[in-house]
């Protein structure tokens, strides 16, 4: 799935084509990174996302989280805690569009001939590398929205105006903020593995497992050239895109209150 620093950069796109004030922003951004507070407290994925992947459920996450959660209808909260959901759909639309994008058609075929299960996943880090190494090259969305993050851990702490709401349901507000700071603790670092492996270091010991191995580093640069070389740029391009033209459309139509859109490659709820 895709880290949280893309994840931030396309909260940052899709906030800008939005009706979303600014008070809202720190509230949205914070909702883009919340479900993978799954790491922070050991849950399982579909506690936190309502979908199981790569290879589960067809259905939406976002459709089940609204579905399961009729609390969580835009007219029944506030503002902040509207933006905080929207976030949330953001995040979700965003890990099933990787899956349908760049995962199944492209990711799973270079997995297969990595061999063992460590080759996988250090093929897999190196996708996550080269796609925050995107987030960072591409216009100003990640920056406005590491601010917009760093907005949103002030405000809890009382020296911001942009106070996110406890609305989710799957994690106390606490614990979502708790995430949000680690991912600001490294946030200054340069984008590359050198970032991401010390993000991973960071306690818990849910966020260190990583299983790649010491000598990683050293053989990064060729894990990368072999990534590349099955997973072209055109299907991150794709990924991105569409990303931000789902979740826009899915989140548009959550805040007006309008029939929700069945995002792409995604079915309708039996």
């Amino acid at each position: 799935m895709p880290s949280e620093f893309v994840h931030l950069f396309l909260a940052g796109r899709v906030a800008d084509v939005l009706p979303l004030s600014a008070a809202d922003r720190p509230s949205f951004a914070l909702g883009s990174v919340a479900p993978d507070v799954s790491n922070l407290l050991g849950l399982p994925r579909r506690t936190t996302h309502y979908r199981d992947d790569p290879n589960g459920d067809e259905v939406s996450g976002a459709v089940q989280l609204l579905s399961a959660h009729p609390e969580l209808a835009s007219h029944r909260l506030s503002s902040a805690g509207r933006a905080l959901v929207a976030g949330c759909l953001c995040h979700l639309i965003a890990d099933e569009q990787e899956v349908l994008v760049v995962h199944r058609p492209h990711t799973s075929r270079a997995e297969r001939h990595a061999g063992g299960r460590q080759a996988r996943r250090e093929l897999r880090t190196a996708l996550l590398v080269v796609m925050e190494r995107r987030a960072a090259s591409t216009g100003p969305w990640l920056p406005s929205a590491v601010t917009a993050l760093r907005a949103a851990v002030a405000g809890h702490a009382g020296t911001h105006h942009g106070t996110p709401e406890d609305v989710l349901p799957f994690a106390p507000l606490r614990h979502v903020l708790a995430w949000a700071q680690l991912v600001l603790s490294v946030a200054a670092l340069p984008p590359g593995l050198d970032r991401l492996l010390r993000f991973r270091a960071l306690p818990p010991a849910e966020v260190r497992r990583d299983g790649t191995a010491e000598d990683f580093p050293r053989r990064y640069a060729a894990v990368e050239t072999e990534l590349l070389r099955r997973v072209p740029d055109e299907a991150l391009e794709a990924f991105e895109r569409v990303s931000v033209t789902q979740s826009a459309a899915f989140v548009r139509a959550y805040l007006t209150g309008s029939p929700l859109p069945v995002p792409e490659g995604t079915v309708n709820p039996t």
